[in-house]
């Protein structure tokens, strides 16, 4: 097989994995027995004393709840360009009694993703790990449905690198429906949900932010799973296979269980310098990676690419293409793995002289297709119509004016952003099964557009506070000649109706109340019988 490879001449490429080497955070059995265990039980019996858990449990001798995944990113984050994960699993539990290490799928000593007598799973996020905590996109959710017995959100120092002998972190245990426990580690300090012990818990309830507090290397979760057997706590190991060495379960206790290797693209983004990683004592100190990201660009300079991958495996590669908005390949890049990287950062240059003003996509394909969109120039404004189809995206300094239309295929995912605002005129429509986005981004050298609290005008939507804590008011002025009844709707990121009102007398303003709703990025929608705006609500 011939491999033709165009890169111009001064492109560049390497692998970067510096500061992402399997970590540590020594919680083990031992630890958990001797130091978190007695505190648990005894807030159990102060529970169960005052009713708010039943008063016996059965002793088991495995779990029987069912775990959903026990992270998620932001909305904000999920709909970045380039976006497509958030992390990697860095340590599986212990089996090994005694000395030495054994991994759920019999992966031994230093073959196995574990280290010597770890009792939980040990998951980080990725790429630009502290940059990422900082930014506070990576949030730990609870497993299942159960009750506070134990939490600390309020003390530690979150920035841990060397690893001391810091004892707690900021965590919170969560007692189940079957009388196991699961636990989460080194959140982020002051970022704890409102709950307090003995509060009830359902499943996703936001918890907390990772972090890296406590006994800590890097930022992570550490997620645990133990059980009360009659003889003391018990740690569990969730994943299982038949083929496997975890004989702490009989089968997996996870929902949807992940794979021992889960080859994926985390990020594809652009920068207009190379990311540097520093060392332990500056991150400690509060700073972060330089990861100088950045979209848009003029034309002569050089973009740097990273592409973020998990568990990047012995023979396996990547190739990149960079595509006009025509979609014609102006050059590619491909990179060899030469042995297994849990964490790899491929970095990559291009030099821009004499591309033109105008929309550009980076086209990766590792374990599927993956995009990301940057721009040379920053071209004012689009208006758009017709038929589009495939993975496309367009990016404005000032407005993108809309009235496309996209079939049902998945195959079909179309990106806007733009800096003031966005407008979906009669005619616009994407049908089922396709995926559109909608973000307000400057389309500035360097920058991008930055909430505020002010108000914030996108078009005729104006929303006080914004971003807000799930309580603001609509301010509908520019929309008092319009003579018929306007209909006002938010969606989640997963285009889900979450609130809607219909107006048919016309008012100057409109008080909304959803303060239960998780924080993130919505998008407010309003519209009448010849018009159709929509601007986005931010809550924290």
């Amino acid at each position: 097989m011939i491999l033709i490879l165009s890169i111009r001449a001064n492109g560049q490429s390497g692998k970067k994995t510096a500061d992402e080497e399997r970590f540590v955070c020594n919680l083990t059995d031992t630890y958990y027995n001797d130091h978190v265990a007695p505190r648990v039980k005894k807030n159990i019996d102060s529970l169960k004393l005052i009713g708010k858990i039943p008063s016996t449990y059965a002793k088991l001798a495995e779990p029987t709840v069912d775990l959903a995944w026990p992270l998620r990113m932001t909305a904000d984050y999920a709909s970045t360009s380039g976006v497509y994960s958030y992390y990697r699993i860095s340590n599986f539990r212990d089996l090994q009694a005694g000395t030495g290490m054994l991994d759920w799928m019999c992966n031994e000593d230093e073959a196995a993703r574990t280290y010597d007598g770890h009792n939980g799973v040990d998951i980080a996020p990725k790429p630009f790990m502290w940059q990422t905590m900082d930014d506070q996109v990576v949030e730990a959710i609870a497993a299942a449905d159960g009750i506070i017995v134990d939490f600390w959100g309020d003390g530690p120092f979150d920035r841990n690198c060397e690893n001391p002998d810091l004892g707690d972190a900021n965590f919170v245990q969560i007692l189940h429906s079957d009388g196991s426990i699961t636990s989460y580690w080194h959140l982020k300090t002051g970022s704890l949900g409102n709950f307090s012990l003995g509060d009830s818990i359902v499943t996703g309830q936001f918890l907390g932010k990772v972090g890296s507090s406590g006994n800590s290397t890097n930022p992570h979760l550490h997620f645990g799973v133990s059980i009360d057997d009659g003889s003391g706590s018990i740690g569990v190991e969730p994943w299982y296979s038949e083929t496997g060495c975890n004989t702490t379960v009989s089968e997996s206790l996870w929902i949807d269980q992940k794979p021992y290797y889960d080859q994926a693209i985390q990020r594809i983004s652009t920068h207009d310098a190379e990311p540097l990683y520093k060392e332990c004592a500056e991150y400690e100190a509060g700073e972060n990676e330089d990861v100088y990201i950045c979209n848009h660009f003029t034309e002569g300079t050089t973009m740097y690419i990273n592409v973020g991958i998990r568990d990047y495996q012995s023979y396996d590669f990547v190739t990149i293409d960079i595509l006009n908005s025509s979609g014609t390949v102006l050059e590619s890049f491909i990179d060899f793995s030469d042995g297994y990287d849990n964490s790899a950062d491929l970095v990559f240059s291009a030099d821009l002289e004499g591309y033109a003003d105008g929309q550009y996509s980076i086209r990766v394909n590792y374990y599927g297709v993956s995009y990301h969109f940057f721009t040379v120039g920053c071209i004012d404004a689009y208006s758009l119509s017709g038929a589009i189809s495939g993975t496309r995206g367009w990016l404005a300094g000032d407005n993108i004016n809309s009235t496309i239309t996209v079939s049902g295929s998945s195959a079909n995912n179309i990106r806007y952003e733009a800096g003031d605002y966005i407008t979906l005129n009669p005619g616009f429509r994407v049908s089922s099964n396709a995926q559109f986005t909608a973000k307000i981004n400057a389309c500035t050298i360097g920058g991008a557009k930055t909430a505020e609290e002010t108000t914030t005008s996108i078009n005729n939507i104006r929303i006080y506070p914004n971003p807000n804590e799930g309580k603001f008011e609509i301010d509908l002025s520019a929309f008092m000649n319009i003579n018929t009844p306007l209909h006002l709707k938010i969606f989640d990121m997963k285009g889900e109706i979450i609130w809607e009102n219909k107006i048919d007398i016309h008012t100057d303003k409109i008080h909304v109340d959803v303060y239960d709703l998780p924080k993130g990025i919505y998008s407010l929608v309003i519209n009448s019988e010849n018009s159709f705006e929509v601007s986005k609500v931010v809550i924290q």
